[in-house]
């Protein structure tokens, strides 16, 4: 959003400011309003399977921690990529244009699609991927898979992803550590498109392993860098 980007813009001119916002205390209210969401509809379910009385005032609850997510999750972005973009720049990260970085971290943390993924039956090699949409239940994925494994020569399978490099990069976390880590391994990939590593990613299985390794690398020491400029924290190894 333009707002995003004025914001974005202020944290490459002036990184240091003092009066940004406490990035540290909003995600953590972020991502435990995440861990109370999760805890409400547990909640909710089990009231509902008891036939409680309860179960009306417990889904008003999660109606309105599903609001304040919703409205808090644009400064929690804007904490995200800031943290990271310091931490690139800090590190030198090269193609930085003056004070900013290219590509700018753009990030947003939403619904993720699942992936289909196919492989030969005699070995283990991705032969192709297919993104499907994220509502899809357990029995849908089941079927799928064994109509798959019936009609073709290929074996199936439908997992979840934690990120996905479209600009911005969709990711989801329900940890401040697990969203640094998605966030920096998709912006490496949007780095690499630029550089003939990423051109090359779907030429053959072993060109995205090694796009997929070197993306996983970087985010892990990306990650502990960030979390630590972040929090003032040492990571847990």
């Amino acid at each position: 959003s333009p707002g995003k980007w004025l914001n974005w813009l202020g944290n490459a001119l002036y990184p240091f400011s003092e009066e940004n916002q406490d990035e540290s205390q909003l995600l953590q209210d972020y991502f435990q309003l995440g861990q109370d969401i999760v805890n409400a509809q547990n909640e909710l379910n089990r009231a509902v399977a008891a036939a409680s009385d309860q179960a009306s005032e417990m889904e008003q609850r999660l109606m309105r921690l599903r609001r304040d997510l919703k409205k808090l999750r644009p400064q929690a972005e804007e904490a995200l990529e800031a943290t990271i973009t310091d931490v690139l720049r800090q590190e030198g990260v090269p193609l930085n244009a003056g004070p900013f970085i290219f590509p700018p971290v753009d990030i947003a943390m939403d619904s993720l699609p699942r992936i289909l993924v196919t492989s030969p039956r005699d070995h283990i090699e991705l032969t192709d991927s297919i993104l499907l949409t994220p509502d899809i239940s357990i029995a849908e994925r089941r079927e799928l898979e064994e109509r798959i494994y019936a009609e073709e020569a290929v074996s199936a399978l439908v997992e979840n992803i934690g990120g996905i490099s479209t600009y911005p990069a969709i990711i989801t976390s329900g940890s401040l550590k697990g969203a640094l880590l998605t966030a920096s391994h998709e912006w490496l990939h949007n780095y690499m498109f630029f550089h003939p590593l990423g051109w090359n990613y779907n030429r053959d299985g072993q060109m995205s392993t090694l796009n997929e390794t070197t993306a996983a690398l970087f985010a892990q020491e990306l990650e502990n860098l960030a979390y630590t400029h972040l929090t003032g924290e040492e990571p847990l190894r």
